[in-house]
């Protein structure tokens, strides 16, 4: 339908909007920007149990504290791509991994998420950049 987005979209939004305003990179900063941009524009979309929580949540300590980081999806994943941005390969790596733990903190998907943001930051840079980022993603530089 025409002017509705994902979950995933809207947290991505949430992650974008930290990014461009500089506040510190912390899980406490971002869970308290997902929850804001949720209240922001309720919507569904969201998985029913996660959806309950950030409606109830009023802030990003509430949410941490009632939130149990092992969702086996792939959102953490889907949400990184703005991460992918920064200008280094070491800022993409940390920063996409403290996004990743909110709801996905296991290995596999800490690593999932940023695999799509080295992606994003080898297509999104020359050549040259490549040379940086693990041998599996030179190729899309």
């Amino acid at each position: 339908m025409p002017g509705t987005y994902t979950d995933d979209a809207q947290m991505t939004l949430a992650i974008a909007e930290v990014l461009l305003s500089g506040e510190p990179w912390t899980l406490r900063r971002l869970a308290a920007r997902i929850v804001q941009v949720y209240h922001r524009d309720p919507h569904d979309g969201y998985a029913p149990r996660f959806q309950q929580l950030l409606g109830d949540a009023r802030d990003g300590d509430e949410l941490l504290e009632r939130l149990i980081p092992d969702n086996d999806k792939s959102g953490a994943a889907m949400r990184a791509a703005p991460v992918g941005l920064l200008p280094s390969v070491a800022d993409v790596l940390h920063h996409t991994g403290v996004q990743a733990r909110i709801t996905h903190n296991t290995l596999a998907w800490v690593e999932a998420a940023q695999a799509v943001a080295l992606a994003v930051a080898a297509v999104s840079r020359s050549a040259e950049y490549g040379q940086d980022l693990p041998d599996s993603l030179v190729c899309m530089a």
